[in-house]
């Protein structure tokens, strides 16, 4: 048995993974990556996000060494150390680096402790024993370490998979998609958990999610891929404020896609464009924009409310419901954003 090979807190090194011209086609027909560079920073955690189909398993594969990259030209570097295609061998992928996915499975008639001691099953004993006992305090597991998989709620299951996905110290940690089969109010929990143990100990995080709220609210850096490219990058607040187009804009929950007929009639710039709702008043006078109202729901807080000027439609909320079927809108031009 070898003894442990990772220093203690290891995963405080300077990790990046570096991405040079990755691309990923099945066919002439499904072109699944064009061409793709970035480079991911030690201790960031940054999300891919887009619709379904844009690439962004793929991607996540090739990091992981669980795809090949198309062409000579491709190439991966881990602590500017190149990595080479692992997909030929017994076991794909890098050992540094770890995938955790929407269902990583357990030994069903193993119990936790035991399911921990797998990934570590080529350490020493006594290793074994205190990485699984940091591990199962890392995790909050320490009060179910003698139960069976079945014994456990969805939450605790997946706080096992990431336990083990961290075992070996990974330089970089993977997550596709992992909480999108929980209920609402586990995956919530769950969530806060593991993006909190992720900051705290500084790991190198890279997560797909179809959930662009959740990447505002955990992420570091977010991507957006669009057809099989990164059609913008940047912090939160300037994917969702900045937004380089329309697609982005809606992707982000903005609803109200400004036409450019619409922005030069009213701000007198002939460009397509987009603002927050709640960036939209309903005026207490008259102004210029008289809106009719369409239909109106409760959502919790308040109403949504769907307008139109003209053939514009806007969508504009209310802490009270109206009664009128027009309105009078208030917009500050420094709120718009134009693409």
């Amino acid at each position: 048995m070898k003894q442990n090979k990772y220093s203690r807190r290891s995963f405080v090194k300077t990790h990046m993974l570096s991405l040079q011209n990755i691309s990923k086609s099945y066919n002439e027909q499904n072109i699944a990556l064009q061409d793709i560079s970035l480079e991911i920073k030690q201790a960031e955690i940054v999300f891919i996000v887009g619709e379904s189909g844009s690439g962004k398993s793929t991607l996540v594969k090739i990091m992981a060494g669980l795809l090949n990259p198309d062409g000579q030209n491709a190439s991966i570097y881990l602590n500017q150390e190149k990595l080479y295609p692992t997909i030929e061998k017994l076991i794909a992928g890098y050992p540094s680096i770890k995938i955790l996915q929407q269902n990583n499975p357990l030994l069903p008639f193993h119990n936790v402790f035991e399911n921990l001691r797998i990934p570590l099953r080529s350490f020493t004993k006594e290793y074994q024993e205190k990485r699984i006992g940091e591990l199962l305090k890392l995790c909050h597991l320490q009060k179910v370490a003698q139960k069976l998989p079945r014994e456990l709620s969805g939450g605790q299951l997946q706080r096992i998979a990431l336990a083990q996905t961290l075992a070996e110290e990974p330089s970089i940690l993977l997550l596709d998609e992992p909480f999108s089969h929980l209920d609402t109010f586990t995956k919530n929990t769950i969530r806060e958990d593991i993006f909190k143990i992720l900051r705290k100990h500084k790991i190198t995080t890279v997560c797909i999610s179809h959930d662009t709220q959740e990447a505002l609210s955990y992420a570091d850096r977010i991507l957006v891929i669009k057809e099989g490219k990164i059609i913008q990058q940047g912090t939160p607040e300037n994917i969702y404020q900045y937004p380089k187009n329309s697609y982005i804009a809606t992707l982000f929950g903005n609803e109200n896609i400004l036409s450019a007929e619409f922005s030069k009639k009213y701000f007198n710039k002939a460009k397509k464009a987009c603002i927050r709702t709640e960036h939209i008043q309903i005026a207490s006078q008259k102004t210029p924009l008289q809106a009719v109202v369409q239909y109106q729901k409760y959502i919790g807080r308040g109403y949504e409310i769907l307008c139109t000027i003209e053939k514009q439609k806007i969508r504009v909320y209310s802490l009270q419901k109206i009664e009128k079927k027009s309105v009078f809108l208030e917009i500050n031009e420094e709120n718009i954003h134009f693409f």
